[in-house]
């Protein structure tokens, strides 16, 4: 896999001490280095990619399939009762595979 852009936001870095990581030029290039000083980060971050990598796998199907997945979970639930047993599962799932849906699209890019 070629990475072509790694992009988090600051907001879900905060509790690892980073500030947002915005690495939009990485398919320009075949290696990258990472560097810096002991403590800076640099773990963090390859961790961090790893995470998404892992995240971005588990996404199946084309943009368009899980778009039309998103629109389901969210039409189910406004189409039905707060109180409907489902209701917990189809938001978990809708949280869950937007998040993918975000990592595929938008974070983490590769051929």
């Amino acid at each position: 896999m070629l990475i072509e852009k790694f992009f988090v936001p600051g907001y879900e870095l905060i509790e690892l001490g980073l500030q947002a990581i915005d690495m939009s030029r990485l398919g320009h290039s075949q290696f990258v280095v990472l560097a810096g000083k002991n403590g800076a980060g640099k773990s963090r971050i390859l961790n961090k990619l790893i995470e998404y990598i892992g995240q971005r796998n588990g996404y199946t199907g084309d943009p368009e399939n899980i778009d039309r997945n998103i629109q389901t979970y969210k039409n189910d639930i406004n189409n039905n009762p707060p109180d409907h047993e489902r209701q917990v599962g189809w938001k978990q799932e809708l949280e869950r595979i937007s998040k993918q849906r975000t990592i595929a699209k938008e974070r983490l890019l590769s051929k």
